[in-house]
């Protein structure tokens, strides 16, 4: 899961990369609330390909998208 820094739009491709990892054609948006109750549109769920790059992200890491 990330967290948008920015509005700039954006659309996955099968060549999306998240920090130079590959990721799956796919985005999501979980459900999730701020401490208000408000729904987040800020955050965005990615399918690594391969589960093994899961331990090349930490909590609080800044990443960047290449679609």
């Amino acid at each position: 899961m990330a967290r948008r820094l920015d509005d700039k739009p954006f659309k996955m491709s099968s060549n999306s990369l998240l920090n130079n990892i590959p990721v799956e054609d796919y985005v999501d948006i979980p459900r999730a609330h701020d401490k208000e109750g408000n729904a987040r549109f800020d955050l965005f769920c990615f399918i690594l390909k391969d589960s093994k790059d899961k331990d090349k992200f930490h909590e609080g890491q800044v990443v960047e998208l290449f679609t």
